[in-house]
């Protein structure tokens, strides 16, 4: 199961998804976690080439084919 954006044409797990909108939402807002969220969500080194292809836009990048 995956997460699309708004183009359908890129996707990423709803974990590593929901990881990202709250890490930005912590940024935004000044707020220290006292659990690191890397490691709340359990993230791997595959996870960070994960995120890094979705924000490049990447398609399937990182993900078992």
């Amino acid at each position: 199961m995956f997460a699309q954006t708004e183009d359908t044409s890129i996707m990423i797990e709803p974990r590593l998804l929901e990881f990202i909108t709250k890490q930005k939402y912590y940024e935004e807002n000044n707020i220290m976690p006292t659990i690191p969220l890397e490691k709340e969500y359990r993230i791997t080194d595959q996870d960070i080439i994960k995120i890094r292809g979705f924000y490049r836009g990447d398609k399937n990048k990182g993900q078992d084919r």
